[in-house]
């Protein structure tokens, strides 16, 4: 028979050894740390770097931010986006880094793309919205400019 857990601990069987790790705020100060050094390094700042960096695991790091209790880790990871979509932002538009690439990881995990609608009705073309938020699109569409037909 194999090495049955303790009671309550659904972390005894199967993990790769050692002991959970054990949420301290300490961590909120370690979040800053990580920023200035992806911007020391010139690192695009993501969870993923980050748990690398800190050595905490991914799914540890969603974890403590899903507790009530860690709303202020909650609320400061959240800075590591931002971060990272300044970084992108920024790099693509002085062109320090590829603006396809920019875009491309702006659309995929920022929520960023262009978006524009338009409808024709007979020969007036009517442009609905221009954004590249959801936001931003759903503020836009309040406004309607006709242009006339070439």
């Amino acid at each position: 028979m194999g090495y049955v857990a303790p009671k309550g601990n659904k972390y005894a069987v199967g993990n790769k050894g050692g002991h959970p790790t054990t949420y301290k705020d300490k961590y909120i100060d370690t979040i800053d740390e990580f920023c200035v050094w992806c911007e020391k390094e010139k690192k695009l700042p993501s969870i993923a770097r980050f748990s690398k960096w800190a050595d905490i695991p991914r799914r540890t790091i969603y974890e403590w931010a899903s507790r009530e209790e860690n709303r202020e880790f909650s609320l400061k990871l959240d800075k590591i986006k931002t971060e990272a979509e300044v970084y992108l932002s920024d790099g693509g538009l002085d062109n320090s880094l590829n603006a396809g690439m920019c875009k491309f990881l702006l659309s995929s995990d920022h929520n960023k793309s262009e978006k524009t609608e338009q409808t024709v009705h007979g020969n007036t073309t009517y442009i609905i919205a221009t954004a590249s938020t959801p936001e931003e699109l759903k503020h836009a569409r309040k406004t309607i400019t006709a242009l006339p037909s070439a």
